[in-house]
């Protein structure tokens, strides 16, 4: 049973006979072959895309931006804006319709999602700060 004479194991040894189906693949090339096939159209899993189109996100933030804040809150979620008369009904329900926004007629609030693309867009943006800046040198610091 795979013994040699005094109990010893049989050496395994490459197969330098085995010819691959097309000249230059590897069995790696063919795994990762098999692989791609497997996943099919589930390799855009690997990609990360915009959780919103650019011009709702531009929409969001001047929304934020523009509009007068009713009532007063800690956080951005908690807080009641007054619209701008600037911004377009459609453009309202179209961010009412993919959940970032809110309210009445008039007033709105944002949802927890918007909340996160304004700062992450605020933390984006060029400041008075960052352009005034000199640069130091690490020892310096």
């Amino acid at each position: 049973m795979g013994l040699l004479k005094d109990n010893m194991p049989i050496p395994i040894r490459p197969n330098n006979n085995h010819r691959s189906e097309t000249p230059g693949s590897t069995h790696l090339d063919m795994t990762v072959d098999m692989l791609s096939q497997m996943l099919g159209n589930h390799s855009s899993l690997l990609t990360k895309e915009a959780e919103v189109a650019d011009n709702d996100a531009d929409t969001i933030f001047s929304l934020w931006e523009n509009s007068t804040i009713l009532r007063d809150a800690s956080n951005i979620e908690d807080r009641l804006y007054k619209i701008p008369n600037d911004i377009s009904q459609h453009a309202l329900l179209r961010l009412k319709t993919r959940g970032l926004i809110y309210g009445e007629k008039d007033q709105i609030r944002f949802t927890n999602h918007a909340a996160k693309i304004i700062k992450m867009m605020v933390l984006a943006e060029g400041n008075a700060f960052g352009k005034r800046s000199v640069k130091k040198p690490y020892s310096v610091i």
